[in-house]
């Protein structure tokens, strides 16, 4: 058999601690939008992003997100903490002053790739590879 089972990768799910401010952390940053209508009593939030994607946030006692990588540094990354997702976006220039402006954790913007690329962590630490770039396959 030949190409792999996988087609692709509709969603990823975030463990957050406190579900309130990751869903405004997410929506005031990355304009994204409520995929279902929200219970905040639910511990979980379902959010769409543009090309209808989505992010689910999943309110948790424990964070465990310090996994890293045992040969240095990430390529094209400031630490070895492993992302949990790339986050391909439209314009990464825009956005990485749009979120040192909302003083979010960010890492210095690069080129990588096909585009320029930034780490950035959401208020629980977990770490993003932030990517504005085409994905060419060879």
């Amino acid at each position: 058999m030949s190409g792999s089972f996988i087609k692709s990768i509709p969603c990823i799910h975030v463990p957050v601690s406190d579900l309130h401010q990751s869903v405004n952390w997410w929506i005031e940053n990355f304009n994204v939008e409520h995929g279902t209508p929200f219970d905040p009593n639910s511990g979980k939030a379902e959010l769409r992003v543009g090309n209808g994607e989505w992010v689910f946030l999943f309110e948790t006692k424990e964070i465990q997100n310090q996994h890293t990588y045992t040969k240095g540094n990430l390529p094209h990354s400031d630490s070895s903490q492993i992302y949990l997702a790339t986050l391909n976006v439209k314009d990464p220039e825009i956005l990485h002053q749009r979120l040192l402006k909302n003083d979010v954790n960010v890492g210095e913007l690069r080129e990588a790739w096909t585009g320029k690329a930034f780490d950035c962590y959401d208020p629980d630490g977990n770490k993003f590879n932030i990517w504005g770039g085409e994905w060419i396959e060879d």
